[in-house]
């Protein structure tokens, strides 16, 4: 069970990583702004 929860919550930060990334490079082609990853790193970290 812990490594079955262990699993999906590597999956899940992952997808949060590839969203944060999509997010950004479609960020980046429509304005630059000084908040960068800044959010994202924050979601991954917690």
């Amino acid at each position: 069970m812990e490594a079955y929860l262990k699993y999906i919550s590597e999956n899940d930060m992952y997808d949060l990583f590839n969203c944060c990334l999509k997010r950004s490079k479609k960020k980046k082609n429509k304005r630059k702004k000084k908040k960068k990853k800044q959010p994202c790193i924050g979601i991954l970290l917690v």
